[in-house]
Parts: C-alpha cells; sequence; structure tokens
C-alpha cells in the first residue's frame, strides 16, 4: 500500500477539511470561517452546539457562526472548529474497522486539552500544541475510513501478540498510522507541529526540529497523561525515551489539577457532541 498522492485522499468530509485547513492559516479572519461553514449546515450547528458550552461562553446563547465569533473571539472560534470537524472525520469511521470511535474521540480530546495545559512549561504554544494533540491520530483515522479491514486485522495481531500497532503496521503497510499523519498534514497544509506530533508522538525525542520539538514533547505529554486516565487497574504505561524528565517537572499536586481541567474540559466537549433527547433541540 502506498502513502503517496494523500492529496487525494478524503481525511474528513470536504467542508470540515476546509474548515480546518482554514483555521490552520494564520491570517485567516472571522468572515473565512464563516464563509466555510455556510457550505455545511451540520458542521455548523456543530460548532454553534460546543460554542454555548460553559467552557467557552456562560451566556449559553450563541445562535449563528457570526454569533460565535463574537462570543468567542478567533482564537477559540478555531479551537471548536477543529474539535467539530474532527468528531465528524471519526464519525464516517466504519464499524468493522475495530475502533472504537467514542474512545478515541475521548482520547484524542483528552491528549489535547492536556497537551495545551504542558505547552507553557515545556516551551511550546498551547493552541498548537491542542490542535496537535487533538490530530494526532489522523492517520490511523484516515486509515480506517479507506481500508477498514486492514486496521481490524492489524490491531487484533497487535493485541494477540502483545506487539504496538506500530510494529504491527510496518509489518503489513510498510509504514505506521503516524506515517501517513504526517503525509496527510504536510499535503493538506495542517502545519508542521500536526505532522511532527503524528510521527513522534511515542519517540518524541527524535524530533529534532526546534520549531516543532516543544509542541511534540508537550502531544508525548498529554497522550501519556490521557493513557494513564484511561488505564485499567494495574495497567503500565509506558513513557517514551526523553520523556520523564519533563513530566517530572511538574509535581503530583500540579498534574492533579491539571488533569482535573483536561477532564472537564472534555466533559464539556463531549456533552456538546451527545444526541439531543428526543423531542428536544431539534427544529
Amino acid at each position: 500500500m502506498q502513502i503517496g498522492r494523500s492529496e487525494k485522499v478524503a481525511v474528513m468530509p470536504h467542508v470540515a477539511l476546509e474548515a480546518v485547513r482554514k483555521c490552520s492559516c494564520e491570517n485567516a479572519s472571522p468572515k473565512d470561517l464563516e464563509k466555510v461553514l455556510a457550505a455545511d449546515p451540520g458542521l455548523a450547528a456543530r460548532v454553534i452546539k460546543i460554542a454555548n458550552c460553559p467552557l467557552y461562553t456562560t451566556s449559553g446563547d450563541v445562535t449563528t457562526v457570526s454569533g460565535a465569533v463574537q462570543v468567542l473571539g478567533l482564537r477559540a472560534l478555531k479551537g471548536v472548529i477543529f474539535a467539530a470537524a474532527y468528531d465528524e472525520a471519526i464519525a464516517h469511521v466504519p464499524g468493522n474497522a475495530g475502533i472504537d470511535r467514542k474512545a478515541i474521540w475521548v482520547h484524542s480530546l483528552l491528549t489535547a486539552f492536556a497537551a495545551r495545559e504542558m505547552a507553557p512549561r515545556l516551551g511550546g504554544e498551547s493552541d498548537k500544541a491542542y490542535v496537535a494533540g487533538l490530530l494526532h491520530e489522523i492517520g490511523l483515522i484516515t486509515l480506517a475510513r479507506h481500508a477498514p479491514e486492514v486496521v481490524s486485522r492489524i490491531l487484533a495481531a497487535a493485541e494477540k501478540e502483545g506487539r504496538s500497532t506500530d510494529d504491527v503496521s510496518i509489518d503489513v503497510l510498510g509504514f505506521t498510522a503516524g506515517d501517513l499523519g504526517a503525509v496527510i498534514a504536510e499535503s493538506w497544509r495542517l502545519g508542521a507541529h500536526v505532522a511532527a506530533a503524528a510521527t513522534f508522538i511515542t519517540r518524541p525525542a527524535l524530533d529534532s526540529s526546534e520549531v516543532t520539538r516543544p509542541i511534540t514533547f508537550s502531544v508525548a505529554a498529554g497522550h501519556v497523561l490521557a493513557l494513564r486516565a484511561t488505564a485499567k487497574p494495574g495497567e503500565e504505561i509506558a513513557i517514551p525515551a526523553g520523556l520523564q524528565e519533563h513530566l517530572e517537572s511538574f509535581s503530583q499536586k500540579e498534574i492533579e489539577e491539571l488533569m482535573g481541567r483536561v477532564q472537564m474540559g472534555v466533559q464539556e466537549v463531549t456533552s456538546a457532541f451527545a444526541p439531543s433527547p428526543p423531542g428536544r433541540g431539534q427544529g
């Protein structure tokens, strides 16, 4: 299987991807984002719904995309759009891929919020760490959408043989989901920080770029904390080489307080995307 020509691969629904690409542009304006979202009422509704979370606003009266811009500001709105678009991408993963869509959505959010919290201490930008953390599984999600049987086989073999999914992926495909994620991030101009995090999330010490390295370590740390947050009792979470000293720069109390904020953020976002009860929240 080849991973070239990824510009032809549907990473997520077209409008969602275009919205993500716009958000990745430093000079994107509120009007640019409004124009993109106008082409997909469903995605716009998701953005408005999450914009009403207490995490972003206390008023709870955002009813339009332009209103979301005014209430949230451009920076926060971009974070909302990334979350809404990625949620839509995960929703399109076929059931036969063997992926727990809810679990990977929660894991991605945990990683994103934790990476954002840790970035300032590790020398990275919070917003970039959030996006890179959120999208670190974009390669797996894309592969699952286009080759669900292959992903199912890789996941099953990894569990049965006690090997990492990366090792099995290299045997089966010749590349990892992270490799694919990096190619996608570069082809769709999602940012070098997204590409680096996808590639090096389990081996951050190998990121030699002074530009992306702080984000990569922030995302790798967020990834470890996310795994710990959902680990089974007694389950050991491996810490990549070079990451331990960064984690130890936080006291246990700081980690607990940080994860409290992370869990609150994840809960509010997932609640915003939960289906409305029958007869409520529908026009």
